[in-house]
């Protein structure tokens, strides 16, 4: 009994942080330490009362990744690591985000990073947003609206 109550303290105040994956709860209170028992019963109780949610968890996280300006196959790794399965991590992407919110936010990073669109760095520039998770199609239409020549 001491040993849940030890571990539901922890697991809330990690929780308080941040939202958290049951992995990833359960990963946590694994390195502290604490029995495998003990973390299944904190575990089912946290999810019962809506404390832990893969699904919220995961929605969150494409909304702070979107943020800082990344593309869906990055976000998609990123919720991977921290314990999203891959279909909750899918539908969270579909669900939060379209390709055509994907193509304004790789125009709004390039727009960020090259503000004088010069033709040589094209290259450069779509390996950037490859490194940020863009598609390659996604890349190539963004590259292709901000490097177009202006016709003034």
């Amino acid at each position: 009994m001491a040993k849940e109550a030890e571990s539901l303290a922890i697991a809330l105040r990690a929780l308080a942080r941040r939202s958290r994956s049951r992995k990833d709860v359960i990963s946590h209170l694994t390195r502290k330490g604490i029995p495998q028992d003990a973390i299944d019963t904190v575990v089912a109780r946290l999810e019962e009362s809506g404390l832990i949610d893969d699904e919220k968890t995961a929605r969150e996280r494409v909304e702070q990744e979107r943020r800082k300006g990344y593309g869906a196959y990055r976000v998609s790794q990123k919720l991977r690591t921290d314990g999203i399965e891959r279909d909750t991590a899918e539908t969270a992407i579909e669900v939060e985000w379209s390709e055509d919110q994907e193509l304004l936010l790789a125009l709004k990073v390039l727009q960020k990073k090259y503000r004088d669109p010069d033709p040589d760095d094209r290259q450069k520039a779509y390996a950037m947003l490859a490194r940020r998770g863009f598609s390659g199609d996604i890349a190539r239409r963004a590259l292709d609206r901000h490097f177009q020549p202006n016709d003034s």
